[in-house]
């Protein structure tokens, strides 16, 4: 019966004013039904920008894998609203499956999925992705790198320790002169093996 109320709500939202259709969205996801994935997944990705957050925003409290590859790709997309929605979305999606799939992108032939992949792993905090992670730092795609040289600000110790080594890899020398004087113990290590770097006169 509560799948049956689910899906009479989603097929309400069609022909509905933006404002409604932000409020059955919100109702569908406060339900948390996944009878209302595909009509959430169809909204996601057309309609007005505000209408299409709303149906991210439920896609990401339902936390279904199956709405995983869709919200990447939203991820990627404009406007920017709906790209920034998709993002903290993936970032507070619930473990597992999700995980797995951030950890496949780092490999993905798409530059753009490899560089969303990075920033998710810093984001989720995934240490179990610090071998593919590193991986990386041989990528032949600029914005790659550059997204990993990000980790070296991440609030995970761990993380900057293996950025500050793939950033030697990388050459990035300037990137290891902003953490000269990171406190922590493991990225001073790091730090200490690393080719001597020059402060800024």
């Amino acid at each position: 019966e509560d799948r049956t109320l689910s899906r009479r709500l989603a097929a309400e939202i069609a022909g509905r004013s933006s404002d409604e259709q932000i409020l059955l969205i919100q109702l569908l996801a406060e339900r948390g039904d996944r009878a209302a994935l595909p009509e959430l997944l169809a909204r996601a990705q057309a309609g007005e920008p505000a209408v299409r957050v709303a149906a991210v925003q439920a896609l990401g409290r339902l936390g279904d894998p199956t709405a995983l590859y869709v919200l990447l790709e939203l991820a990627e997309a404009q406007p920017e609203p709906v790209a920034e929605a998709a993002r903290a979305a993936l970032s507070g999606f619930p473990e597992g499956a999700a995980d797995e799939t951030v950890i496949a992108l780092l490999q993905d032939v798409r530059a753009p999925m490899r560089r969303l992949a990075i920033g998710l792993v810093g984001q989720r905090r995934l240490t179990s992705a610090l071998p593919q992670l590193l991986r990386t730092a041989e990528d032949p795609d600029p914005a790659v790198r550059t997204a990993l040289a990000r980790a070296l600000g991440d609030a995970d110790p761990l993380l900057r320790a293996h950025a500050v080594w793939s950033a030697r890899r990388l050459g990035c020398d300037d990137l290891l002169v902003d953490v000269m004087g990171d406190p922590d113990l493991e990225v001073q290590a790091e730090l200490a093996a690393a080719v001597p770097v020059k402060a800024p006169a």
